[in-house]
């Protein structure tokens, strides 16, 4: 195995946390947001919360395309612009937008008018999804400025710009807040306000990056028009590794959906704590998320070296990956005394903090999973991998033991909830072997 030289270590250390450190502030920021946005409704009552909850289980749905349209992106254009083509980048950069404008229309269209029937699927509660849908109907459009804004958001961090996302995320943080509580409160709008609170702050996102990036004369990727056409190779590269990232999110996300809606029908107002639950688990999982993004943008830059030298930075960044993962269960802890006092007026308040107690065990074998299946296998251009084990683990383990549990025991509605998150032990375990097997670090065509 290749050693990394002091210098060598030190480069990578400081491309990885140059990227990982913003981000996880800018993760930390939007998740804010989301986190605001569920203590002022969470003054509503239960069913309010649940509803929301519920439309945005939709945008996660969403949020697979745009992640694996993202996941696609970066194989290539760390690639491209590591070799310094900077045409096929700009046109990797021009294709995956429209590939994500393409879905985002299809999305509008089944939001609006199947939205009964979709949250239906993950409630039976009449009222709860009466409130989903009010919010869907206007926060739909919030769902599209937010994942077009993200993947422009993350092209900047494959050229290592990462400070101007911070400053536009604290900016919206501090409006979403003013917004919210204008909208909700003053104006007694409910659920309604949010929603408009919401898409008005993801607009000035979105206007705001586009003048940074796509209609600036200085930017690596302002588009003339001959920027602006669709190369037959680069889209073959991007659809061939697109189709098994969006299989691998699509997966989980039904699992997370099956799941969903095996908790709502357990009782409502727990459902309600669940939701608050997951909402600050993802601001306990910033640091490992972000960690997670930089290391597939920083390997993806080295996959133009020799294989050895690939494993060896990788090894090294996994050594560091492990210290953070036992960050992440320290911080849920943490977070699981802090959560029932800000949720207070949820009947079931308590909860939170118990099945955050529980999360804390599960994040720490979530976060080593993640590293290797977004970190090092997606940078390699294997995502067909974790396409597969994330099918077979979900279909065989996940779903099934939460289903048995939730109809055929009596087990307590948090280990319910816990006893399913086990799935990443045996992703970890999985993916082990077939990381230092090195059969993850491919070649592509870029251009």
């Amino acid at each position: 195995m290749h050693s990394l030289s002091k210098s060598k270590k030190s480069s990578v250390y400081r491309d990885v946390f140059n990227i990982a450190i913003p981000t996880v502030i800018e993760f930390f920021l939007f998740n804010i947001v989301a986190f605001t946005d569920n203590i002022m409704v969470s003054y509503l009552g239960d069913y309010p919360v649940v509803g929301v909850s519920l439309a945005n289980k939709l945008f996660e749905l969403f949020s697979t395309i745009a992640f694996a349209v993202m996941g696609a992106y970066n194989i290539l254009a760390t690639r491209q612009y590591s070799q310094g083509d900077i045409d096929s980048f700009k046109n990797t950069f021009f294709i995956s937008i429209a590939i994500l404008l393409f879905f985002s229309f299809l999305f509008i269209l089944v939001s609006l008018f199947y939205s009964y029937f979709l949250l239906g699927l993950l409630s039976d509660d009449l009222i709860a999804v009466s409130y989903g849908v009010s919010y869907l109907n206007i926060a739909v459009y919030s769902f599209i400025f937010a994942v077009v804004k993200g993947i422009i958001a993350n092209s900047l961090k494959v050229v290592k710009v990462t400070k101007i996302q911070i400053v536009t995320s604290v900016i919206s943080v501090i409006v979403n807040i003013v917004f919210n509580y204008m909208f909700i409160f003053v104006l007694n709008m409910g659920v309604i306000g949010a929603a408009i609170a919401t898409t008005l702050v993801r607009l000035l996102e979105l206007i705001f990056y586009l003048f940074y990036t796509v209609f600036n004369v200085n930017s690596h990727f302002y588009l003339k028009f001959e920027n602006l056409k669709i190369n037959p190779v680069i889209f073959s590269e991007l659809i061939k590794v697109f189709v098994p990232i969006f299989l691998n999110d699509f997966i989980w996300y039904i699992g997370y959906f099956v799941l969903s809606a095996i908790f709502s029908r357990i009782d409502t107002a727990k459902y309600a704590a669940y939701s608050i639950t997951f909402s600050t688990y993802f601001i306990g999982f910033n640091i490992v998320h972000a960690f997670c993004f930089a290391v597939n943008i920083v390997m993806g830059h080295e996959m133009n070296n020799d294989k050895d030298e690939i494993m060896s930075v990788a090894i090294y960044l996994g050594k560091i990956g492990l210290a953070l993962a036992a960050l992440t269960s320290i911080i849920m802890f943490t977070l699981s005394f802090i959560a029932p006092y800000v949720f207070y007026k949820l009947e079931y308040a308590s909860l939170t903090g118990v099945m955050l107690r529980y999360y804390s065990i599960s994040a720490f074998f979530t976060s080593l999973a993640f590293q290797y299946l977004f970190g090092f296998f997606r940078a390699g251009a294997s995502p067909n991998f974790g396409a597969v084990m994330e099918g077979a683990v979900t279909l065989i383990y996940t779903i099934p033991i939460a289903y048995f549990l939730a109809n055929y025991t009596q087990t307590p509605f948090e280990l319910v909830v816990f006893i399913p998150t086990l799935e990443d032990v045996i992703k970890f375990g999985i993916s082990l072997p077939y990381f230092y097997s090195t059969k993850w670090i491919k070649s592509i065509r870029t251009g």
